[in-house]
């Protein structure tokens, strides 16, 4: 539990979990408006303290329910430490996506929406990225990729709009921290992964 509890790596990390995600659809929104196109999904427009509460609730819902104390403590906790024993974090991060994407293919089934299936597998691949390059720049803290994904799913679900620009954004930023980061190299010994060794 100490990886998920106690807040691990510089502080500035917890700042990009937390502003990241909806800079980027916030960014999307705007520059989709620019060119005209048409969002896929557009939040019920909230104003005042009712807009506070929404957010507020649903991210203690997401976290307490959904993203950190549930799927990342599988997929981040559990699966990546092991996975980049032997493979790249760019690797790693794709095989997660092979798994991570049909996870939710069943409450996507059961919740049908507007957007299209390419684009919901497609925003898996940027957003796994992101995970793991945080994971492994704050050696190994569940907290912050889960304030991440928490973040992701608020700002997509009652802040901001669903967009082509959005998604492309998104890729942008994967590609910087790739080639910032060097995520195609092995570096398994680099990374202390505390997690996985029980340090």
């Amino acid at each position: 539990m100490r990886p998920l509890i106690k807040p691990r790596g510089p502080f500035v990390f917890y700042l990009i979990a937390l502003l990241l995600p909806p800079f980027k659809d916030w960014s999307g929104s705007l520059i989709s408006g620019i060119l005209g196109r048409s969002a896929y999904y557009s939040p019920p427009p909230l104003t005042g303290w009712h807009a506070v509460e929404v957010i507020f609730i649903t991210f203690l819902y997401q976290f307490f329910f959904g993203n950190t104390l549930g799927e990342e403590v599988g997929w981040r906790g559990f699966a990546l430490p092991r996975l980049q024993e032997k493979y790249s974090p760019l690797v790693t991060s794709f095989v997660i996506v092979l798994f991570w994407f049909p996870w939710h293919l069943p409450s996507k089934w059961a919740n049908p929406d507007v957007i299209p299936y390419l684009y919901y597998a497609l925003s898996f691949i940027p957003s796994s990225i992101l995970l793991t390059w945080l994971y492994n720049r704050t050696h190994g803290s569940i907290l912050v990729v889960g304030i991440a994904h928490v973040m992701a799913n608020v700002s997509g679900k009652v802040l901001f709009p669903i967009t082509d620009s959005s998604l492309l954004i998104g890729f942008i930023i994967a590609i910087i921290l790739i080639f910032a980061d060097h995520m195609w190299e092995n570096r398994a010994d680099e990374y202390a992964l505390e997690h996985f060794r029980g340090q």
